[in-house]
């Protein structure tokens, strides 16, 4: 739904997000650690449910994809969605392309055992092993258990609180830092004027799902 010289820069927020998130989290623990009592982390707990309870509720008021409506059948709804998101009503050929999509989409049969066949056991292996051993041995589990690590190096409970805080301060400071730099955003630029320099015309995205699907042009 974001429009292409968009796209980049909603990746980039969204990895830009989970790093405040991070370091937001490391400020309240280590905040929350220092209330004398021992019920802080019942006050850690309840201020990390807040953003989870403006996430759900926010979700509710979200409107429907116009790849969405087309699937259920709503092609006039997905129409005028598309043209309310757009801010515009010329939305013809991109509102063709999501009606090829969704046809050549509804072609294909039995998804779930396409999927099964030997020729896409890399491509299975990759999808799950990947976020798997990223889960395990990646900077999640640095970010989530640095301050149980930096207990484990001699810290104290209040230092390995602030030295998790450090941390996220590096981490964001890097990815704000890779996010806007003039040179970054001059080649997502670049990047997202040649896909759209390149697009043949009349060429959508049906057609190259189609491609995908059946391994022939239309």
């Amino acid at each position: 739904m974001a429009p292409t010289k968009m796209k980049g820069a909603l990746n980039m927020g969204f990895q830009m997000a989970i790093t405040i998130g991070i370091l937001l989290t490391g400020l309240v623990n280590f905040g929350t650690a220092r209330i004398k009592g021992g019920y802080g982390w019942r006050i850690s707990l309840a201020v990390a449910a807040i953003p989870s309870m403006i996430m759900t509720v926010s979700a509710m008021f979200l409107p429907d994809a116009p790849n969405s409506m087309l699937e259920r059948g709503q092609p006039g709804k997905a129409r005028k969605m598309l043209q309310k998101i757009r801010g515009s009503d010329s939305v013809n050929d991109e509102f063709q392309d999501l009606v090829d999509a969704t046809e050549v989409a509804n072609k294909v049969e039995n998804q779930w055992g396409n999927i099964m066949q030997q020729r896409y056991r890399p491509q299975r292996i990759i999808c799950v092993f990947v976020p798997f051993f990223q889960q395990l041995t990646g900077i999640n589990v640095i970010m989530f258990y640095a301050p149980v690590l930096f207990k484990t190096l001699g810290f104290g409970d209040e230092a390995a609180l602030m030295s998790a805080v450090i941390t996220g301060s590096v981490n964001e400071a890097l990815v704000n830092n890779d996010a806007w730099t003039p040179t970054r955003q001059k080649s997502l630029d670049n990047y997202n004027d040649e896909v759209s320099s390149t697009k043949t015309p009349g060429r959508g995205r049906g057609d190259d799902a189609w491609k995908m699907t059946t391994g022939r042009s239309r």
